[in-house]
């Protein structure tokens, strides 16, 4: 509703402009009219018709076009002071005057919407631009989502802005609102957008806006950031993916080579213990000699070392499933 009388009061303010820019010429015009004919003066009058169709757009322009018109035929057509024109040839012309500042409103004003659509073209690419650099280098849904919020808080002077992601990686939904919006507001969002891409939703956008609702410019925009949000949080996915999946190769490499080691560190105690029991059930040895007692030192030493290396590898299999979690001490 502010928004509202606000254009309302600048297009009171532009009419009011115009009839005092005619005002104007018509008073420098009457000051000059002994010098000046009626072709000429009427030359006159389309300056201030380019001028308001120029600044401020079509109705303006035409506004212009009819008061310059009547002003012409009033102060300067005989005869003088009234709107009646004896004249075939001068209320001809006085059509022609009006036929003229019409379509040069007309012309103006279309070249003006011209160069609006086109400056609003480069706005927005540029914005975009923007958008795209701040979400490239963003690898984490959280800081994607706050980015996104900010963002569309900017571009469209927006109350508030949530973003909300679904289906995150530890199953909860991610909310992340605007900066500048520490209370939530009490009425219900003015619009929501979908986060959306071709492989699957991503989440919503909640909106709060206290200004007019959104045009169809506005919207095509919102729906352009959105999508580039969603992709970005699309790419964010399969990064993470990419990530796990190299992880996992370095897992299944590192668990290969461990399994190489641990075949070697166990083969070497058995061919130990293997060689020291076929010596002791040769019968060459004597059961009191030194050699007997070396060869079941070696056993049992062996037997240990093979107890620990197992014990140590149950311990890293309860690691990796979680039964075990290993107590980091500082060594003093």
């Amino acid at each position: 509703m502010r928004i509202f009388s606000r254009s309302v009061f600048i297009y009171i303010i532009q009419y009011f402009l115009v009839i005092l820019v005619v005002a104007a010429t018509t008073i420098l015009l009457w000051i000059l009219r002994e010098f000046l004919n009626l072709r000429v003066i009427g030359l006159m009058y389309l300056l201030p018709v380019v001028l308001s169709a120029r600044l401020w757009g079509l109705g303006p322009g035409i506004l212009t076009a009819l008061s310059s018109f009547l002003s012409l035929n009033y102060f300067f057509t005989p005869p003088l002071y009234t709107f009646v024109v004896h004249s075939p040839q001068d209320l001809l012309a006085l059509f022609v005057f009006l036929i003229v500042a019409i379509v040069i409103s007309q012309l103006l004003a279309q070249d003006q919407k011209s160069i609006a659509a086109a400056t609003a073209r480069e706005r927005e690419a540029t914005q975009l631009y923007e958008l795209n650099l701040a979400l490239g280098g963003l690898q984490d849904n959280q800081s994607i989502a706050q980015t996104l919020a900010e963002k569309i808080q900017e571009t469209f002077f927006c109350e508030r802005v949530e973003v909300v992601l679904k289906n995150n990686s530890e199953g909860d939904s991610i909310i992340c609102a605007s900066p500048d919006a520490l209370i939530a507001p009490q009425k219900e969002t003015d619009l929501i957008v979908p986060l959306i891409t071709t492989r699957e939703q991503q989440g919503i956008v909640n909106i709060w806006r206290n200004a007019s609702p959104f045009s169809k410019s506005e919207k095509r925009l919102l729906s352009t950031i959105t999508g580039q949000g969603a992709l970005a949080i699309d790419r964010a996915k399969l990064v993470q993916t990419e990530n796990r999946a190299k992880v996992l190769e370095e897992s299944d490499h590192l668990k290969s080579t461990l399994l190489s080691l641990v075949s070697h560190e166990l083969r070497s105690p058995l061919v130990t213990i293997k060689a020291s029991i076929s010596s002791l059930n040769s019968g060459t040895i004597d059961w009191d000699s030194e050699a007997r007692r070396d060869l079941l030192e070696a056993v049992e030493e062996e037997t240990d070392d093979l107890n620990q290396l197992v014990g140590n590898l149950l311990d890293m299999s309860r690691i990796e499933i979680g039964a075990l979690k290993p107590q980091k001490k500082g060594i003093l």
